[in-house]
């Protein structure tokens, strides 16, 4: 304490800086006085167990480890503290693949809750971004708050705040927090910011996707559906509609299959071009009446005859699923013929009846029947014969069992992998 004594001035003018500086110090000289005494009491506690005649040495290791190894984690667990603790602890979750743990829904979980998102910089940058002048925003925060607590918000109500937090704990109940607030501050704008976030709102809504692509709804277009297992011609039978179209468009979810479809045009005569994510290639000097793509990259503000929509039962992946669904409300082709699994069928007829119009489903069957071997190759690499498919479930292994089997054969092998089905 004596570096942390205040320097005393003697004249009057500065004894508003000497209260003060005493005042600093005496709470910094209690504050270490009572670390001191704590710190003291602790340590006298521990030698006056460890100085007791009925320990014996064995409990006397045991009583230092067990000290050292509380000592240990207190101090990692003080490490945290700080400005990224979520991150370093959401870190460590995923280092050692432990699942978060979600303390109990009761009064003081929703009150911690709701004083994170009055103090949250995300939601006042968010709000003043929107048009929330920031002395208003401060009376808004306080007030939704007050109102929640309350439950005299509907969407916020307990039950709706519990079901939310168990189901996706305590980020989604902020979510869910955010999304209320961000309509109830709109009485906090002024008219003009409050016009320009509702006419944002509404070109932002995608509610309604039928909408999404209006001149592709005044086309009358007429949509095939080719479903069944592989081999069984669907894809091919849709590939014979498009060449002797005038203009066509064909969309697959690979670059791999869209350069096996321009090639098949190109070698048969037909000017196809590609354009896919990673190249595109324009045929020059010639009218190209077709183009092979990948989903992602189908143009959906040309007008075509026939466009051909590969492994449509892709519609519903979660990560891909949205390409597909804007191919199928966005081209603007007389023609569409959509390929893939009959799972796909139920969704596609409903988005169908959605925008008002037919689907004709046609099925088919393999070409060529499986037929299962009654006897396995013992583990034998060498009596793989070309053509045969090998399969297993991870990429580690696709790979590692490549290797083997060209050794083994001295055949070349192809990999393929992916969420596609087989």
């Amino acid at each position: 304490t004596r570096f942390m004594r205040p320097k005393v001035y003697s004249n009057g003018i500065n004894k508003k800086i000497n209260d003060s500086l005493t005042k600093s110090a005496l709470f910094s000289t209690t504050t270490l006085k009572l670390r001191s005494e704590r710190s003291s009491r602790s340590t006298h506690r521990r030698r006056e167990y460890l100085s007791d005649k009925t320990v014996t040495p064995n409990q006397r290791q045991t009583s230092s480890l067990y000290e050292a190894a509380r000592n240990a984690k207190d101090d990692f667990f003080d490490r945290l503290r700080g400005p990224n603790e979520s991150r370093k602890v959401n870190f460590l979750e995923k280092i050692f693949n432990l699942s978060p743990s979600l303390k109990p829904w009761n009064e003081e979980t929703l009150e911690e809750i709701l004083l994170e998102f009055e103090k949250s910089k995300d939601v006042r940058r968010q709000s003043t971004e929107m048009g929330v002048q920031i002395m208003k925003f401060r009376s808004a925060i306080r007030k939704f708050v007050d109102e929640v607590w309350q439950e005299n918000i509907k969407q916020c109500s307990r039950e709706t705040l519990k079901s939310t937090y168990v189901e996706g704990g305590k980020d989604a109940v902020e979510k869910l927090l955010k999304a209320a607030f961000m309509e109830f501050s709109q009485d906090f704008m002024s008219d003009e910011d409050k016009e320009r976030y509702n006419s944002l709102k509404q070109l932002s809504d995608l509610s309604f996707p039928a909408e999404w692509h209006p001149v592709a709804r005044t086309i009358q277009r007429k949509i095939i559906c080719h479903v069944g297992p592989t081999n069984s011609g669907k894809t091919y039978n849709a590939l014979k509609c498009l060449e002797g179209a005038n203009s066509g468009l064909y969309c697959g979810p690979l670059r791999l299959l869209a350069h096996e479809v321009f090639d098949r045009f190109n070698s048969k005569g037909i000017p196809c071009n590609l354009v896919t994510g990673e190249e595109r290639r324009e045929l020059e000097g010639t009218y190209v009446p077709l183009t092979s793509s990948t989903i992602e990259m189908a143009n959906l503000q040309k007008q075509i005859d026939v466009a051909v929509v590969d492994e449509i039962q892709m519609i519903s992946d979660t990560q891909r699923g949205w390409a597909w669904t804007q191919a199928l409300l966005g081209l603007q082709a007389k023609e569409i013929h959509l390929c893939g699994e009959p799972s796909a069928v139920p969704l596609i007829r409903s988005i169908c009846e959605s925008i008002d119009e037919e689907i004709e489903v046609r099925e088919y069957k393999r070409l060529s029947e499986l037929e299962i071997c009654q006897s396995s190759l013992d583990g034998d690499l060498r009596k793989i014969q070309k053509g045969d498919c090998v399969v297993t479930f991870s990429r580690k292994s696709i790979f590692s069992l490549k290797h083997e089997i060209e050794e083994a054969t001295g055949l070349r092998c192809a990999v393929a992998y992916g969420g596609l089905p087989p």
